[in-house]
């Protein structure tokens, strides 16, 4: 089987990532790494913003989800809750389409 190039993650992730959540670290950073270059695309509904809590950015090197996604935004794609809705239904025609949950690695 083809490694899917379109990801989504949601706010569970990037709170997985942003607190440097061990077990999922080297795996997250990875995709990270591969969404910059281009070779697949990591998407997340735009409710994240709401999702992600200043609480866990206390111990992390960003401030706030805006200086998270000011640095790191260009790996990630962000979807309306619309199209998430259709996406999650599986009503796509994107075609390989991945949930990336944080407890799926």
């Amino acid at each position: 089987m083809t490694r899917p190039k379109n990801f989504f993650w949601d706010s569970c992730c990037f709170i997985r990532f942003i607190t440097r959540y061990p077990e999922l670290l080297a795996d997250m950073e990875q995709y990270i790494k591969e969404a910059r270059d281009g070779s697949i695309a990591i998407h997340f509904c735009t409710v994240a913003f709401a999702e992600i809590r200043p609480r866990y950015f206390k111990e992390s090197s960003y401030g706030s989800i805006e200086e998270f996604f000011d640095h790191w935004g260009s790996a990630f794609v962000p979807i309306d809750p619309g199209l998430f809705n259709a996406l999650f239904f599986g009503l796509s025609a994107w075609g390989d389409f991945s949930l990336f949950r944080s407890g799926s690695v």
